[in-house]
């Protein structure tokens, strides 16, 4: 695949944004434009090198060894860099063929104006508020350094024809970005495509890729950017976000850094309650990639247990109902990532004398565990002719 153009113009969508389109030709002859919108204020702070759009195409090349090939010159850091990445994410997932990249490196005696700001992605969960007042001195005496600007993506999480909800995501970081008196940098995309492995590998494979690829859009501006780390050292696991990958996005100009594995989320959960533009600004929960809390969902109810165990449930008024253990005790745990979490949670529980919650999150274990067999069957189901139409009510059965 090859990356035949970069053309930079007002974005159709909206007059006060500009949009750079990458225009790709894979092997097959299919045409793909990937497009970044951001603010007119930022057009002049826009990658001029091909580093976003290798990392955009990789996971297209990836599923069947497709070259990747661009007459722009890249970084010749990230050029090594990414000969790395490629190498850990074929050995993790033996499906992947790894593709080879041809480009024309950027001369290392190249004469740029370095950038001096750093920034964070900010989607206003546990994990961002905790990079976001880790790096706030003025908030935290513990603070390891200072950020400039906050990044949030509309088409990530939300999907970028969801204008409303994403509104209203907006408004919440808004005021969290105004309350450490940050920048908020927006930027919208199309990099998550339906279909795509950008969206079917989000969790396991493309998240920190996705981020990196925002952050080299905005390399001419950025020195550094944090990306919030999602489990501890501890309990690591082989995912799209990871210490060792990473910063594997970073060229000899832009530092990506993991930040934050040090903490498990319990940890992390302890801080941010001690903050209330923090909990009252909460956006854990992408449901239907909705801007609110459904207060339903295994992620909403598992850090509303944290913050009532932490005596800061009643503080935060960022959730559509109340904290009820027993729903704690039904929810159904997706996999070994999501128990991670549970587990964390039911040592605190243990430690602070909590018996209803600690009972709750055991028997959500249990049964998980119990069921998780039947449940990975229906789903196997589900990918089958003709027996797909019963894998659902098969699911919903099991899960209750």
């Amino acid at each position: 695949m090859k990356l035949v153009s970069v053309d930079t113009d007002v974005s159709p969508d909206n007059p006060e944004s500009v949009r750079i389109t990458g225009k790709i030709r894979r092997d097959s002859g299919e045409q793909l434009e990937i497009w970044f919108e951001v603010s007119h204020a930022l057009q002049n702070e826009l990658s001029e090198t091909a580093n976003p759009w290798i990392i955009a195409m990789l996971p297209y090349a990836l599923e069947n060894g497709e070259a990747i090939v661009s007459d722009i010159p890249a970084d010749p850091e990230l050029l090594e860099n990414l000969k790395g990445l490629i190498t850990i994410w074929c050995r993790w997932h033996p499906q992947f063929v790894p593709p080879k990249i041809v480009a024309p490196i950027i001369p290392v005696d190249t004469v740029t104006p370095l950038a001096v700001r750093s920034a964070a992605f900010f989607s206003g969960g546990i994990d961002s508020w905790f990079t976001a007042l880790r790096h706030a001195p003025e908030l935290e005496a513990a603070a390891v350094g200072r950020i400039d600007d906050f990044i949030t993506v509309h088409g990530f999480d939300i999907p970028v024809e969801s204008t409303h909800e994403f509104a209203r995501l907006h408004e919440v970081v808004s005021l969290g970005a105004k309350a450490l008196a940050r920048d908020l940098v927006v930027v919208r995309t199309n990099l998550r495509k339906s279909g795509s492995l950008w969206a079917k590998g989000w969790g396991w494979l493309t998240h920190s890729a996705g981020l990196a690829t925002i952050a080299l859009v905005l390399e001419k501006r950025y020195s550094k950017v944090l990306l919030a780390s999602s489990h501890p050292y501890s309990g690591l696991f082989r995912r799209g976000s990871h210490p060792m990958t990473d910063v594997l996005f970073s060229t000899r100009s832009l530092q990506v850094k993991h930040d934050g594995a040090p903490y498990n989320r319990v940890e992390k959960t302890a801080l941010v309650a001690r903050h209330k533009i923090a909990l009252s600004h909460l956006h854990v929960c992408w449901e239907a990639g909705s801007a609110s809390n459904c207060g339903e969902c295994a992620k909403c109810i598992r850090t509303m247990a944290t913050l009532q165990l932490l005596g800061a449930i009643e503080a935060s008024n960022s959730f559509a109902m109340k904290f009820q253990a027993e729903k704690l005790a039904g929810v159904y745990i997706e996999n070994a990532v999501e128990a991670q979490f549970f587990r964390e949670i039911y040592v605190l529980a243990d430690r602070t004398g909590e018996r209803d919650i600690r009972a709750a999150t055991s028997r959500a274990l249990r049964r998980s565990s119990r069921i998780r067999p039947l449940v990975n069957l229906a789903e196997k189901l589900g990918r089958v002719p003709v027996l797909w139409r019963f894998a659902p009510r098969m699911r919903q059965w099991c899960v209750g």
